[in-house]
């Protein structure tokens, strides 16, 4: 269970990201694959799948991965253009044309942790914004896994859908007070530090996985100028 220090937390909302914060959104994108190794197998490396894998005992796995992209972490390194592009169409469409996608997602084990601090009055967290990229196709269902896992607290949820391409700093300005994010993509967390002024003094959580695990110390020091504290956690 994530703990945090009442004292070392400031008033304010808490701002959290979804896929593969919220939901092992990867782990089960990569069961898909699994599951059509048939249509994959020509361009999929079959080093990256585990020889006994199973997606409930094997989770975590594909958090492991080195890249943040994964296409770039599943495909053959030795591909035409033409299959490469081919590769990387099936990974996301096996992905995008799965509009219920988020109904079959497994949760995160820090949902319960985040529930429990808010409702923990020492903390004054005022509410929880969610803002997550997504596609038009899991709208619903991502919408439904928010709703079903914060059902005791959603009164005090908001949900920002960003676009694919769109700077969730811009999405987060007008957060009066922003006192906690929790985000596992590196680009965001430096979009944050860069382009946020209402994140002065906050805390960034990190879960620890094999792509983020080298966050530059540039922005180490560009956090801590602006006195915000950035932290890894793990996922188990």
């Amino acid at each position: 269970m994530l703990k945090l220090d009442t004292t070392s937390i400031k008033t304010g909302t808490i701002v959290l990201d979804m896929d593969d914060v919220l939901a092992f959104t990867t782990s089960y994108w990569f069961k898909l694959i699994y599951d059509r190794l048939d249509v994959f197998e020509p361009v999929i490396n079959k080093n990256m799948i585990p020889d006994d894998y199973e997606y409930n005992k094997d989770i975590y796995y594909p958090m492991e991965r080195p890249t943040y992209y994964f296409a770039d972490w599943l495909l053959k390194n030795n591909l035409t253009t033409d299959e490469e592009l081919f590769g990387r169409k099936c990974i996301m469409d096996i992905f995008i044309s799965n509009n219920n996608i988020y109904d079959y997602i497994s949760p995160a084990p820090i949902i319960p942790s985040i529930i429990d601090m808010f409702n923990n009055k020492s903390f004054k967290f005022d509410k929880i914004c969610i803002v997550t990229r997504s596609f038009d196709e899991h709208y619903l269902s991502k919408t439904a896994f928010i709703k079903r896992n914060f059902a005791s607290i959603i009164d005090n949820v908001e949900i920002l859908f960003t676009d694919i391409d769109e700077k969730k700093s811009d999405v987060i300005k007008n957060i009066e007070h922003v006192s906690l994010i929790i985000d596992d993509e590196l680009s965001n967390i430096y979009d944050y530090i860069d382009n946020s002024t209402n994140i002065e003094g906050s805390t960034i959580l990190i879960p620890r996985t094999g792509y983020n695990q080298d966050i530059s110390k540039e922005y180490l020091k560009k956090a801590n100028d602006k006195k915000i504290s950035v932290n890894y956690y793990s996922y188990n």
